[in-house]
């Protein structure tokens, strides 16, 4: 039989005339696999990024509608080895600062897992870290170069070891501790630097000096009570004596919690209670486990009417369940989209398990992996937004080498057979 541009007479025949579906060669089956994962991957983070902005719906913001809101985060925990558990951080700060229009982000420690804490497992080499740094700017959307403007950030047991301080996390982040005030809402405050909790304690001078007015807030990483209450408490006890804020903010262990500082029985003997805001982990994988329950969370807080300090815990909708509906429904797409190119119907069990099938499902599961791997490589850099150009760019590669396979004019082929575009016509008919 003459080939027509690498097209057998019978094929052709058979597409013009409308005839019965004949297979498909390996490029345009390739193609069909790698164009159709990849917009199957993208369709599915646009639509986790909207699913970000409906778990927000049971959530209540402090203060009058009209109030400027602060973002409280903690216990990110970028992971040196997996940057998945990004996606979600980044769209739900997305749609929490869409919805509420926070003004600035608290960051209250842990922003790493590995990056030199006494409980970091391992650390980490410096250029692994600059990338970590990197990628908390984009999770957290913090502006220009270390420290970030829009962000305040003080340092967790995950992040510094005690008694030391790092180069690299000066560089990264900023001092450790100090005073500094939030713009907007000019509220003076204090990060205390647990790793050196006894130096890191301001002196009745510095409170004289730089929060004579009173100081608003008491930014810790570790809440007042402690890790251990008989060892390190004492100091917190002091800490709070000697500033006296309106409001302690505080994160570590991963759950939510309002109380005051003088709730824990270490603290009972203390006149002094002021209101402790304990923010939930921010990243869904670390609230697994240890004492976190399940769900991640983060805090708002905004100035009353009255001008009282007012704060609430949101917890979105639980990201498992989120995560569990995509991928039944995609799943169930790669499924159609292996049994369009072999044309038999996804629900032909015998077809199903031909040779045919496995291949193309095969193929389907090989791009899937390609693509995501692609999406691995950006997020863990912290270029997301490299990762539609590089779909783009291996569709583009893809199609370019089915053509020389000869394989061009089966697209149109598969498409006119497509059991897919069948049942869009059942659904919407000419």
């Amino acid at each position: 039989q003459r080939r027509v541009r690498g097209v057998n007479r019978r094929t052709m025949m058979q597409v013009l005339d409308g005839g019965a579906p004949a297979p498909l060669g390996r490029g345009i089956r390739s193609f069909a696999a790698c164009a159709f994962t990849a917009v199957l991957i993208a369709i599915l983070l646009l639509a986790d990024s909207c699913a970000a902005y409906l778990a927000l719906s049971g959530c209540a913001a402090p203060g009058t509608p009209a109030a400027t809101k602060v973002l409280l985060v903690g216990d990110l925990h970028v992971n040196s080895l997996c940057p998945f558990s990004d996606l979600w951080m980044l769209f739900v700060r997305r749609a929490a600062q869409a919805k509420w229009r926070t003004a600035h982000t608290v960051v209250l420690g842990d922003m790493f897992s590995t990056g030199g804490g006494r409980y970091g497992g391992f650390n980490i080499s410096d250029p692994i870290y600059k990338l970590q740094v990197e990628r908390v700017r984009v999770v957290l959307g913090c502006d220009g170069q270390a420290p970030f403007s829009g962000c305040t950030f003080l340092p967790g047991d995950h992040d510094l070891d005690l008694g030391s301080l790092q180069d690299r996390y000066l560089q990264g982040f900023g001092p450790p501790d100090g005073f500094g005030t939030i713009p907007y809402l000019d509220l003076r405050y204090y990060k205390f630097n647990f790793a050196e909790y006894e130096r890191s304690i301001p002196s009745t001078e510095q409170m004289r000096t730089e929060a004579g007015n009173g100081l608003d807030l008491l930014l810790m990483h570790i809440p007042t009570y402690g890790s251990n209450p008989k060892v390190d408490g004492r100091f917190y006890k002091e800490l709070v004596q000697r500033t006296r804020p309106r409001m302690v903010l505080a994160a570590h262990f991963h759950y939510a919690e309002i109380t005051r500082s003088n709730a824990h029985p270490e603290w009972r003997d203390q006149p002094l209670a002021v209101p402790e805001v304990i923010v939930p982990a921010f990243n869904y994988v670390r609230s697994l486990g240890e004492n976190g329950d399940g769900n991640m969370g983060f805090g708002l807080l905004a100035q009353g009417s009255n001008g009282e300090l007012e704060a609430t815990i949101c917890r979105p909708t639980d990201r498992f369940t989120v995560l569990a509906v995509w991928v039944v429904l995609g799943v169930l797409l790669v499924l159609a989209l292996a049994a369009s190119l072999t044309h038999v119907s996804v629900f032909d069990t015998k077809a199903c398990f031909s040779w045919h099938y496995c291949s193309n499902l095969l193929t389907c599961c090989f791009w899937i992996i390609w693509h995501s791997c692609t999406l691995y490589v950006t997020a863990y850099v912290g270029k997301l937004w490299c990762f539609p150009a590089a779909l783009l760019c291996t569709v583009a590669i893809t199609y370019k080498w089915s053509t020389k396979q000869g394989d061009s004019l089966q697209l149109a082929h598969w498409l006119q057979f497509s059991r897919l575009r069948k049942a869009t016509n059942r659904v919407y008919p000419r």
